[in-house]
């Protein structure tokens, strides 16, 4: 591999199934705020399987995690609205 186009190449020739499913982990994991469980495994399958479909837009990503049940039903959070 020679440099960043290089490194690219072969993230997307060789690796882009794993490279795919590290992002949606980790994005999961910050948009939860906590580890990924083994219970977020189906949304991180169906989370891959629409950036593959979707050809990698990452407004996707970002569709899937806020649409699923994990995001919508946060638990042991303290919200606060801003009050006039």
């Amino acid at each position: 591999v020679e440099g960043i186009p290089g490194l690219a190449d072969y993230v997307v020739q060789q690796r882009r199934s794993e490279f795919l499913q590290t992002l949606c982990r980790r994005f999961l994991g910050y948009a939860l705020g906590r580890s990924v469980q083994l219970s977020d495994q189906s949304l991180l399958e169906q989370m891959q399987a629409a950036l593959e479909a979707g050809d990698g837009r990452f407004s996707i990503l970002v569709d899937q995690v806020v649409r699923s049940p994990q995001f919508r039903m946060v638990r042991n959070r303290e919200f606060t609205t801003a009050g006039p």
